[in-house]
């Protein structure tokens, strides 16, 4: 990406083609080299939308933010738009906390390889959950405060 006489950027995008069959100069698959149209156009139609992203997210941003870092953000909003999603208010009680996280855990992804998180891992959320609703209630307590964990917490 050419932004003025200064400023040249490049990242790595989830979408991967072999340097053969890609046209420099038109931003797109060589169409004499892949004969498949859908494939091709939908992989020129992504680029170009991302490209559109860019620039339009480029156009509110001032030059000196303009770096490495924030393509690279901006490739992943792109590809990763619930990840930028105004963050909703905290819960009030350490339950409603743990309930929402379980609840939005099928559509959080990995940090390692970006993956969803697997429903056997919510499944042991919900597991764990409902062992802490016992104990709540051996406790005789609807739910628990933050200022309650501590240590004495933890070894009860």
């Amino acid at each position: 990406m050419k932004c003025g006489r200064n400023v040249d950027l490049s990242a790595i995008t989830p979408k991967k083609v072999q340097s053969e069959i890609w046209s420099n100069d038109n931003e797109a698959i060589k169409s004499r080299i892949i004969y498949d149209d859908k494939l091709r156009n939908d992989f020129n139609n992504d680029i170009t939308s991302l490209k559109a992203a860019i620039l339009k997210s480029l156009e509110t941003t001032e030059l000196a933010d303009v770096n490495k870092v924030w393509l690279e953000t901006e490739i992943d909003k792109y590809y990763r738009p619930k990840k930028y999603l105004p963050i909703e208010l905290a819960p009030q009680s350490f339950f409603e906390f743990i309930e929402q996280f379980i609840k939005e855990a099928p559509h959080r992804t990995g940090k390692k390889d970006g993956t969803l998180i697997s429903s056997k891992a919510v499944t042991q959320y919900q597991i764990s959950f409902d062992y802490l609703k016992e104990f709540a209630k051996y406790k005789k307590k609807k739910s628990f405060e933050y200022a309650e964990m501590n240590k004495a917490f933890y070894d009860s």
